[in-house]
Order: C-alpha cells, then structure tokens, then sequence
C-alpha cells in the first residue's frame, strides 16, 4: 500500500490481492460507493493494478497509460511495482 502521505489528489486507494474479476458491475459499484468521489480505486489482479469504469477514464489520462475496454467495460492498469513511478507523475 503506498501511504496517503505520498500521494497527490485524487487519492488511490490500492486493494492488494484481488482473487475475483473485478470487472463485475456490481462488485466494483458497491465498492465506489463506499469511497469519496475523489479517490480512484486500484483492484491487484495478478502483476497488475486495474481501474474500472469512469475511475479508468480518470486514471487513464492521470497515469498516462492507454484506456482500453473489456465486455465493453473500460479499464486500464499499470504493473504494481511500477505503480509509484506512474502515480508520483
């Protein structure tokens, strides 16, 4: 987890270790909800931290990494041990 102290707004918020798709509509959505509108949530899914849905469209342009889409859902990710170098930009 990369402290809050360390990070420029919006916050990220990185979830380690995700183990399910996260792609799901509903899985992702309850979890925005629970987050402020100004924080970006990062789903670990394997060597990689992904964004989903309007947090990707954000992310995409932040982190300067391509937008890309799956079923029609839009992502985007950074490999997690570079996941500082492209958030600290």
């Amino acid at each position: 987890m990369i402290p809050n102290s360390q990070l420029a707004s919006p916050e990220f918020i990185l979830v380690a270790n995700g183990r399910r798709d996260y792609s799901d509509d509903a899985a992702v959505q309850r979890l925005r909800g629970s987050v402020p509108a100004d924080v970006l949530l990062l789903f670990r899914l394997g060597d990689f931290y992904e964004l989903f849905f309007e947090d990707a469209k954000e992310a995409a342009g932040l982190l300067n990494v391509a937008l890309a889409k799956r079923n029609g859902v839009p992502m985007c990710g950074v490999v997690y041990h570079a996941a500082q170098n492209y958030i600290a930009n």
